[in-house]
């Protein structure tokens, strides 16, 4: 509060308090009479007087005071040059009673229950711990969070796993729909009898399993169907949830993963601080790892004579292809930080994830580029797996 805001404040204060001795004010020996009527005249006429005669004596030693604080208040905007600002306190440099600790130090030695983490996580967490986070993260986002809410996720992921023949990931859709309540029942029929579900989530699982198994044969029908029975947004959730459990199946397939005792284990409180450092396993350099070998024969899926010419048609026919999705308003993007807009309006299929599910997509993007920066892949390498996988996946992308 500056110097005139303490006058004016001590002005209010003094007038409030002269006001209720003011000359026009009612005889306090009136309203002492009425007092001790009321009370039993428990106080008697010389006590009276007593009281108003220290009362009177209050308010003209607080009055005075307060004239005296003011004066000092108006000289020292006069000379504040000369007798500088009032001080402020400093409370983070006051010494305590007693000494404090860090919060790292404070946290490490509660008492806290660490939860117990999935296999995937403790097999990678030596090489990748960031990464780890990041599918952690990404994992209870998926389980706990999902826009289309955690019991017809969690029936998604079955069936893309049920889809993949991943009893793992199997294993942990079914405890995460008893956990949303569903019954013991109710799961089997997702294996035995689907016409128990409505006709939109018939639709869903059919896609579901399709894109899992053979996403290359999905129609603009197919597509336009559960746009309309689910809407953009929902639908987009819909192809990120299924994607995200292929993502995890081919990740548990690739470390022969298998149930421990104790899971399935509930999903990871988000809780991941990337900006800390953290220790990875040390690994060889790519340049030692990667020697010029010959390769005697290759048998791609489409032989191509012209490889670079045939491609650049399969391009230009794509984009000639009708989208089979609107385009989210312009505005869906405004609301995201300048460079990650202007990375997403390039690609058409980050437009569309980032306009309708903006979460799913960002934590999806943060994920990959953890390990992108903690794997240190070669490019080369990189691409040419990326360029593989598509082709056996018969992407037309």
């Amino acid at each position: 509060m500056s110097h005139i805001g303490y006058i004016i404040s001590n002005l209010i204060l003094v007038f409030v308090w002269h006001s209720d001795i003011r000359a026009d004010a009612p005889n306090p020996v009136e309203e002492s009479q009425t007092f001790s009527s009321v009370n039993d005249n428990r106080i008697n006429e010389s006590g009276e007087k007593t009281f108003l005669k220290q009362r009177g004596s209050i308010c003209s030693s607080f009055k005075n005071l307060m004239i005296h604080h003011l004066l000092f208040l108006v000289r020292n905007e006069d000379q504040k040059e000369e007798i500088g600002p009032m001080p402020r306190e400093v409370p983070s440099k006051q010494k305590t009673l007693f000494p404090q600790m860090t919060d790292e130090n404070v946290w490490q030695r509660l008492p806290r229950k660490e939860p117990a983490l999935p296999s995937w996580a403790r097999m990678l967490a030596e090489s990748l711990p960031k990464t780890v986070a990041g599918m952690l993260e990404l994992d209870t986002l998926h389980r706990e969070e999902n826009p289309l809410g955690k019991k017809f996720a969690a029936q998604l992921r079955w069936m893309v796993a049920n889809a993949n023949h991943c009893d793992y990931a199997k294993a942990y859709a079914e405890f995460d729909l008893k956990n949303a309540g569903v019954s013991p029942l109710e799961i089997n029929r997702l294996a035995h009898n689907l016409s128990s579900f409505t006709t939109p989530e018939q639709k869903a699982f059919a896609f579901a399993k399709k894109l899992s198994r053979e996403g290359f044969k999905i129609t603009d029908e197919e597509v336009a169907e559960l746009i309309r029975d689910f809407g953009a947004e929902k639908m987009v959730a819909i192809v990120h949830t299924v994607a995200f459990a292929n993502f995890q199946n081919r990740i548990f397939f690739g470390l022969q993963l298998k149930l421990s005792s104790y899971e399935p284990v509930p999903a990871i409180p988000s809780s991941w601080d990337f900006s800390k450092p953290s220790v990875a396993k040390s690994r060889e350099s790519w340049a030692k790892l990667v020697s010029p070998v010959t390769v005697q024969s290759v048998n791609p899926l489409t032989p191509l004579e012209n490889p670079f010419e045939d491609l650049q048609k399969k391009i230009a026919n794509q984009k000639l292809k009708k989208i089979r999705i609107p385009m989210p308003p312009p505005e869906t993007l405004d609301r995201l930080p300048p460079e990650v807009k202007k990375r997403t309006v390039r690609i058409n299929w980050s437009r569309v994830s980032m306009g309708y599910q903006p979460m799913l997509t960002h934590t999806w993007f943060a994920c990959m580029d953890t390990f992108h920066s903690e794997a240190k892949m070669n490019s080369l390498f990189n691409n040419s797996m990326f360029w593989l996988i598509t082709q056996s996946n018969q992407c037309f992308y």
